[in-house]
């Protein structure tokens, strides 16, 4: 669930009030500005580099055997 700005300048405000403001501004610069369903996690990244790698293989093997085809 994405917070909204007025939510997070809420929250920020009472944990300056509970926590000091240095510990306040040190937790809320730690929360992604759009939500945590929008980081992608170390998983997410190497499912992604898999996706590329083998879509460059199949365009580069594609490519070689028309670059054959068109010299032979």
């Amino acid at each position: 669930m994405a917070i909204t700005e007025s939510q997070r300048y809420e929250m920020h405000s009472v944990l300056r009030e509970k926590l000091g403001v240095t510990t306040a501004n040190t937790l809320v610069e730690h929360l992604p500005p759009s939500g945590w369903s929008e980081v992608a996690t170390k998983t997410d990244i190497r499912f992604l580099e898999e996706r590329l790698t083998t879509k460059i293989a199949t365009t580069m093997a594609t490519q070689n055997k028309w670059m054959a085809g068109l010299f032979a």
